[in-house]
């Protein structure tokens, strides 16, 4: 790790530092001394950049979706306009880094962060990072006015499945007893997909 933080400023040394400890220690486990020793920074450098260690902890989830909403927007044009290969790229986008998928969704998972249900992760009223740009491609894909409640359903239900999938193929004990690969996942998210759409 020491290697990654060498040409790194201070706050982003303290947040590639917490995501590696929060999500193997846990954020209760975790202590600002811990993070500054690990990011060989002095505690106040915490302090001063974060406030709070429960700060320090949304700025790391922020920071994955962030990034997870910057690629998802940056598919190109060209597959936006195929709903089936959009979502597919998506959970293409996830399993790119299997570490961080993993990383990310065990501190979501952590019963700490129950205590950031004010802070809010995502901008958008369908829910996941790029959800926007989601319900825009299901929009286009079917051609015909969707309401709010039809956009979310689907944005919503098609994600919780890309990223149930990704997760199973992400964890090493999962990828070893699961009977299929990427692309039967990638082959059935297609067809799911184009199900959800006939469904509207």
């Amino acid at each position: 790790m020491e290697e990654q933080l060498v040409n790194l400023s201070t706050k982003e040394k303290i947040l590639e530092v917490a995501t590696y400890l929060f999500s193997q220690k846990g954020h209760s486990a975790t202590s600002v001394r811990d993070i500054s020793k690990k990011a060989d920074v002095n505690v106040a450098s915490v302090n001063y950049h974060f406030k709070s260690k429960e700060n320090l902890l949304f700025e790391v989830l922020k920071k994955g979706c962030s990034i997870l909403e910057h690629d998802i927007l940056n598919i190109d044009k060209e597959t936006q306009d195929n709903a089936e290969e959009f979502f597919a790229e998506i959970f293409r986008l996830l399993l790119r880094d299997k570490v961080s998928l993993r990383n990310n969704f065990r501190m979501l998972l952590s019963e700490e962060i129950v205590r950031l249900e004010n802070y809010g992760l995502s901008n958008n009223i369908y829910g996941p990072p790029g959800g926007d740009l989601m319900a825009e491609v299901i929009q286009k894909s079917v051609g015909k006015k969707l309401s709010l409640e039809e956009l979310q359903w689907v944005v919503q239900s098609l994600f919780s499945i890309i990223v149930h999938q990704s997760i199973i193929l992400a964890s090493p004990i999962c990828a070893k007893e699961v009977m299929y690969d990427e692309e039967t996942v990638i082959s059935r998210l297609k067809k799911t997909t184009a199900l959800f759409l006939k469904s509207l």
